[in-house]
């Protein structure tokens, strides 16, 4: 029988972790934890610049608004034409497997932030979704890295030990 190879993490992976577990405090006691501001910026890769990256948001901020109100507005229009219709749903791929989705519903109750028993009829009622996808949780890097912290969390937390 042939030995299982156990799975490492791509050489760039590891030392972006090391980087970034040195910034990291937890305090247990507290159960929370914190990490050196500007870490993210500091280890972007030579070709991409903060600028590039800024920009890049700042890009999508404004796409997302315009996307929102370019659907807003046909949606609506779909509804008003339709009186059965209550909800529309879009979703914009972008980079990669990064995607933006809407919603607009026809109406919803809400209730009131200063009198909570009261019920308030909104009409289009939208919500937004920007979803940034690392990896598949289940392949890549990030599944090695998923099965590593498992398998670190067992030799060391699990009851048995």
């Amino acid at each position: 029988m042939s030995e299982v190879k156990k799975q490492e993490l791509k050489s760039e992976v590891q030392a972006l972790s090391d980087i970034i577990g040195s910034a990291i405090s937890v305090n247990a006691k507290e159960g929370k934890a914190s990490i050196t501001e500007g870490i993210w910026e500091a280890n972007l890769p030579e070709d991409v610049t903060p600028s590039i990256v800024k920009s890049l948001d700042n890009y999508t901020t404004t796409f997302v608004a315009a996307g929102l109100h370019a659907f807003g507005k046909a949606s609506v229009d779909a509804m008003k034409g339709n009186k059965t219709l209550d909800s529309l749903s879009l979703s914009v791929p972008m980079i990669g497997k990064n995607s933006v989705d809407f919603t607009v519903e026809r109406s919803k109750v809400t209730h009131s932030p200063k009198e909570p028993t009261v019920d308030i009829l909104k009409y289009g009622v939208s919500t937004t979704t920007l979803t940034a996808h690392a990896d598949n949780r289940n392949a890549g890097q990030l599944k090695i890295a998923r099965s590593m912290i498992a398998e670190y969390a067992m030799e060391h937390l699990s009851k048995a030990k």
